[in-house]
């Protein structure tokens, strides 16, 4: 259900458009409403329009981001507001994957200037993962246009909130263009242990948090005691996971059944398994030199789940196992809408840990983040999951079960 965003008043000054007096969940009326996300609607309010032309304003987004008429958010904001060094649209900023979307996970992104627009980028996925003050400056105003997953070890929302920080300290307005969560209300697993806070593990929300890009940094203001963040809601009913509809917010998620599985097959990444990255199944099947593909079926065969698995061979392009042709199960959907991504995950690892001693877990390089402060080794599915609960109930030997039973009741 899309949430309101209700208006005390529209201000006459120019650095301050919406003086917010509640969050409500309150259904937007639908009697002549504008559809769309957060940025149709913005861009649909001709008063705020032609403030901002006169005005300079940053923008955080990636190519993703479109219109409802599909127009990457960048060059409707280009054309709406104008472009050049004394008003509208002076400066972009993007986060991991670039502007278009499109680098590997984990790569350093450069900065550079857009080709469909002329404006300079600064990216702060990189040499730097929050802009310098000096870089907002000459802004009134930060625009946010980003498109979340549902999962907080994804790392746009943590960008926009890094942002966020710095713009407030430089006096700029925020206005966030807000999204439907792809993977609706419902959350799920662990809370965040403060020791293990990284750009992949930020927010202190649920690992599935379920709520909408905009509802995540108006929480993360709160806590921060911030005032001038402002918040344009978005029709919830475009959530759509249709497929040919599908616009990937990341390489890897090319396809939404991908995303259904993202909560739980992203925590491999931090294991000896492969996830699929670099094949045409991303997050959408595993593999390994020593997995038992016919037990692992037989095994997912017995769970309560609307997916079907099969047994195949993937030869990933990236990765520890790139150009190696691997032993994969591959999961196939009956009905996307009824999986849960976390809890498949998660007994997928307790009966690949239970069969497998060739099992490991990878173990964080040298000098990387999070560290802990204190003398325990440091795993990269600590940081994914922002705290150690799983890896050592699966080294105990939990089951599934009582590992999201445990998570249900903290």
């Amino acid at each position: 259900m899309p949430y309101r965003v209700e208006l005390l008043r529209q201000d006459c000054a120019v650095t301050s458009f919406f003086i917010v007096t509640r969050i409500s969940t309150t259904p937007l009326p639908q009697p002549g409403k504008i559809s769309g996300t957060g940025i149709d609607r913005l861009l649909a309010d001709a008063t705020l329009v032609k403030r901002l032309r006169t005005t300079r304003t940053g923008l955080l987004t990636h190519d993703a981001c479109r219109t409802i008429d599909g127009i990457p958010t960048r060059r409707a904001v280009a054309r709406a507001f104008g472009s050049s060094t004394e008003h509208g649209l002076v400066r972009l900023f993007t986060p991991e994957h670039g502007l278009a979307a499109a680098a590997p996970a984990g790569a350093a992104v450069g900065d550079g200037v857009d080709p469909q627009t002329g404006v300079p980028v600064v990216s702060l996925y990189g040499r730097r993962l929050q802009p310098d003050t000096d870089m907002l400056a000459d802004l009134d105003t930060v625009l946010i246009d980003l498109r979340d997953v549902g999962v907080r070890c994804f790392t746009y929302a943590a960008t926009a909130a890094r942002l966020i920080d710095v713009a407030v300290e430089a006096n700029i307005d925020i206005v966030v263009c807000d999204r439907p969560n792809p993977l609706g209300a419902r959350s799920a697993g662990p809370s965040l242990d403060p020791a293990l806070r990284s750009l992949v593990a930020w927010l202190d929300v649920p690992f599935v948090h379920g709520r909408t890009i905009g509802e995540l940094l108006k929480l993360a203001a709160d806590d921060a005691g911030l005032a001038r963040i402002k918040i344009v809601s978005a029709d919830d009913v475009l959530g759509s996971d249709v497929a040919e509809d599908w616009v990937p917010p990341s390489p890897a998620l090319d396809h939404p059944h991908s995303l259904r599985l993202y909560p739980g097959l992203v925590l491999l990444e931090g294991t000896n398994l492969c996830e699929g990255r670099g094949t045409p199944v991303p997050f959408r099947s595993v593999s390994a030199p020593w997995l038992d593909t016919a037990a692992l079926i037989n095994d997912i065969g017995g769970w309560k789940t609307p997916l079907s698995a099969s047994e195949g061979t993937l030869v990933p392009t990236t990765g520890r196992y790139a150009g190696k042709a691997l032993p994969a199960v591959i999961f196939n959907f009956k009905d996307a809408s009824d999986v849960d991504g976390l809890a498949f995950g998660i007994n997928l690892l307790c009966a690949i840990v239970r069969r497998h001693p060739q099992f490991e877990w990878t173990r964080m390089p040298e000098g990387l983040n999070p560290d802990p402060g204190d003398d325990e080794e440091r795993f990269v599915v600590d940081a994914l999951l922002g705290c150690r609960t799983l890896r050592k109930a699966l080294t105990e030997g939990d089951d599934a079960a009582t590992i999201l039973k445990r998570w249900q009741c903290g």
